[in-house]
């Protein structure tokens, strides 16, 4: 993309409120200050969303060197951007978008728009992989398809390209229309529709016909026979604004372009075979999955109609391989963080995961190990971008991986501070590399498929235990911005980290909640504090259990600490008085929990002493609800509110200036808005639970735990199993030993068939008694259970909730059980 000062203010009819001296062409759009590269060529684009107004940032952009700059209201500061072009426009997002459009029509080159439910990535993903054998493609980086995702991935197309692939999604009416006129597809491709967002939308029918406004363009259109709504769509509502439209489908008739006659799967592989143009074609894909299957057919189709020799496609499709959408953090040997991502190497991807890489403000050193790029038609550009993106932030080690980036690794020490090696391959890795010297750092795993960099990832990663947590941080995010759009503005955000952030790992919890704007932490004692602190996080962090003989750290890392008694009060005042330090304090008032807090009676006193002295300062004052996702309890809840109100109300009187008032939890500020107040604190809802049947359809649950099957034997009737012989068999039975237990937290009221984990989709019930390390399930009735295969102890799909309701307990106390022992992955998908 290069578009002039002279572009930019005609296509976003824009009022030029200052200029720069120098000349500049836009090249990118920028939409994060923290992710600035060849910051004079950029185009700042302030969004505003719920959690930020990206107007805030413009002056530290413009520090960065940032010279170009849209605007939907005037900074504050404007003298501050004399040197700038600062385009005033209505709506800073709607600007891009028509930039991005503008560019787009600029190129006369074959366009694939994709869209459906599912499968979008995948598609795209192989269908790139496969036509860049023979052309030069561009298309969305990983998953961005959203409205802001489609600008950026469109404004990269190039003079070089010769197909285009741009995937689009929609989560409201409206939305395709804009992401129509940006991609401006030739070739449409819509893959099945499913169940998400379908909130936002009256029924499956109008969700389907947002998402074929993608297509009313388009020459040609794919999709499957086997999916009859869209189908029907099609034929009833896009034919009505696109009648000329050349339709094609897949399926099983004789009336389908390509009409499937078998598909035959064997171990790891699905054998297709079809009719084609009255010739017999066939294809074998490494993939059993039906979904796979699917996506596999799309693409094979495409490329059918576009003159592929079947033969070759054969060959392409056997080498497909799974498109993993996430970016893992994984921790390491040696106090190390590992990211992986070892799926692709273009300039596209790369750029986002060094992004990822310099988020991660725990360790002080960088290492990045990284492959050949997969698109090297031009080495010397670009070679010579990827140089450019590793200058922005300070590496202490890189790695080069394979021939043709080893050729570059002078201009690489020449430009870079930090050492420069090189390696022919990965097994060269494996065995020349000392693993010893990587300590207490952040190594970004980068690079092409064909490389197998996982194998590097696994001699890296932490061996502690064979069970593993994974946390999708990008369901974390989803939550965070679920409760954000339903409280009101200017609404503050408290996130509990306490308890190991409920056991999905404090630091990279917080790490990611500071990217999306939540104001507070909220942890339980002052260590784990500290932890994040050390870690780079600077965020305001309310400790709920301080410790008077802990001032000193509070002091040092500046946190706030809780003042729940009158006695606390007193003890913190009389050390502030001989240090002549200062502390931030939040008053917790009893409105009825009868934990911890304040009564009313208790305010006047400490109210009195506050004014008298100045080593206090006052940011909040809080209680705690009862019930708040109990009906039954929403008399007492009021009553609750009432209390609190009251005494909040004399708290801001006697200091004479508002403070931060917050009551509710997220769950119970969602149902009743009144208990909003100043700031909401996000408990487990952060992490996708909450009792209410409605909110939980919105929320996904963060967490994964699993296991694999260490052994199988088959154990007669007259048997038992387990200790105290309290598995009892009522059949001869097929045993699983599988490889968790309670001291990985594991309760031990799972035994004896209370608790059940999924093995192939098929619930496993417990035998016996739960063991230290162990627990045997009956997988009789699964017959493709064997050893090691992957054992599901909750998930999305086998909620917490269910885990709790067949113990009797709560979803805290399952997942802030979770051993430490239990190795932790985090990913971004």
């Amino acid at each position: 993309m290069k578009l002039s000062l002279d572009e930019l203010l005609s296509v976003t009819q824009g009022k030029l409120l200052s200029a720069s001296k120098d000349l500049v062409e836009a090249d990118h759009f920028i939409t994060d200050s923290r992710k600035i590269k060849k910051a004079a060529q950029g185009l700042f684009v302030p969004l505003i969303t719920a959690a930020r107004d990206g107007h805030d940032y413009m002056q530290e952009a413009s520090k960065m060197g940032v010279r170009t700059f849209l605007c939907s209201h005037p900074p504050k500061q404007l003298a501050l951007f004399t040197d700038c072009n600062l385009i005033l426009v209505k709506d800073t997002l709607a600007a891009m978008q028509q930039l991005a459009a503008y560019h787009r029509a600029k190129f006369d080159l074959p366009i694939i728009g994709i869209t459906g439910s599912n499968g979008k990535t995948i598609v795209k993903e192989w269908l790139a992989q496969m036509l860049a054998k023979k052309l030069k493609v561009v298309s969305n980086p990983k998953s961005f398809n959203s409205q802001v995702g489609v600008p950026i991935s469109v404004s990269r197309i190039d003079a070089h390209h010769e197909i285009g692939i741009f995937e689009a999604g929609i989560s409201k009416p409206g939305e395709m229309k804009k992401l129509q006129q940006i991609i401006q597809p030739t070739i449409g491709l819509f893959t099945m529709i499913g169940a998400a967002h379908e909130a936002n939308f009256e029924h499956i029918q109008q969700k389907i016909q947002e998402k074929l406004q993608l297509f009313k363009q388009v020459d040609t259109l794919y999709c499957s026979s086997w999916h009859e709504e869209v189908r029907h769509e099609i034929e009833t509502h896009l034919l009505v604004i696109n009648p000329s439209v050349r339709l094609r489908t897949w399926g099983n008739a004789t009336t389908d372009a390509l009409q499937i006659t078998g598909i035959d799967k064997t171990d790891d592989k699905t054998d297709i075979t079809a009719i084609y143009q009255q010739s017999l074609v066939n294809i074998r894909i490494p993939f059993t999955d039906d979904a796979y299957i699917e996506n596999a057919i799309h693409c094979w189709l495409i490329l059918l109609d576009m003159d592929f020799e079947p033969k070759q496609l054969a060959e392409w499709f056997g080498g497909l391989s799974v498109v993993e959408m996430r970016l893992e953090l994984i921790k390491g040997i040696q106090n190390c963080t590992i990211i992986n991502d070892t799926y692709s190497s273009d300039l596209a991807s790369i750029s986002i995961a060094l992004d990822y890489l310099y988020q991660q403000k725990q360790h002080p050193k960088f290492t990045i190990i990284l492959s050949d790029i997969e698109d090297h038609s031009n080495s010397k550009d670009v070679y010579a971008e990827v140089l450019h993106l590793l200058e922005s932030h300070p590496i202490y080690r890189l790695l080069l991986i394979g021939h043709e980036i080893s050729k570059w690794a002078a201009d690489f020490q020449t430009k870079l501070d930090g050492n420069v090696l090189c390696f022919q391959g990965t097994e060269d890795f494996l065995k020349r590399q000392d693993m010893t010297v990587f300590n207490d750092e952040a190594i970004l795993i980068k690079g092409a498929r064909k490389f197998a960099l996982e194998r590097i990832v696994h001699r890296l990663e932490e061996r502690i235990h064979g069970t593993v947590l994974q946390i999708n941080l990008s369901a974390l995010i989803q939550n965070v911005n679920f409760f954000r759009q339903r409280l009101k503005k200017g609404t503050k955000l408290m996130a509990m980290v306490k308890a190991f952030s409920y056991g999905s790992g404090t630091y990279e919890v917080a790490n990611v909640l500071v990217h999306h704007g939540v104001d507070y932490f909220a942890v339980a004692y002052v260590d784990e504090g500290i932890a994040l602190r050390k870690k780079g996080i600077t965020t305001p962090i309310l400790v709920l259990n301080p410790n008077v003989s802990q001032l000193d750290a509070l002091l040092h890392y500046q946190l706030d600490a809780e003042v729940y008694s009158s006695n606390l009060f007193q003890a913190f005042k009389n050390q502030l008085l001989r240090m002549g330090e200062k502390l931030h304090i939040h008053l917790k008032v009893e409105t009825g929990m009868h934990r911890l807090g304040l009564a009313k009676t208790d305010l006047p006193l400490l109210l009195d002493a506050l004014q008298e002295i100045d080593c206090f300062e006052v940011k909040s004052v809080f209680s705690h609800l009862v019930g708040s996702d109990n009906p039954a309890l929403f008399d007492f809840t009021m009553q609750q509110k009432t209390l609190f109100e009251e005494m909040s109300q004399l708290v801001e009187e006697r200091l004479g200036h508002k403070v931060i008032k917050h009551l509710s939890n997220s769950g119970g500020a969602i149902r009743n808005p009144d208990l909003q107040f100043d700031m909401v604190r996000l408990g487990i809802g952060l992490y996708g639970i909450d009792s209410d049947a409605k909110i939980q359809e919105d929320l996904e649950q963060i967490s994964t735990l699993k296991s694999s099957i260490a052994q199988i034997k088959n154990v007669p009737q007259t048997e038992t199993v387990g200790y105290s012989r309290a598995g009892v068999l009522q059949r001869d039975t097929r045993i699983a030993t599988v490889n968790i237990g309670y001291a990985d937290g594991y309760s031990r009221a799972f035994s004896n068939g209370k608790g059940k984990v999924l093995i192939h989709g098929q619930l496993a019930p417990v035998v016996g008694n739960v063991c230290m390390d162990m627990i045997m399930v009956d997988v009789t009735d699964i017959l493709l259970a064997a050893e090691g295969d992957e054992v599901i102890i909750f998930s999305p799909q086998l909620p917490v909730s269910t885990l709790a309701e067949w113990i009797g307990t709560i979803p805290y106390e399952i997942i802030a059980g979770i051993s430490q022992r239990v190795k932790r992955v985090f990913y971004h998908e």
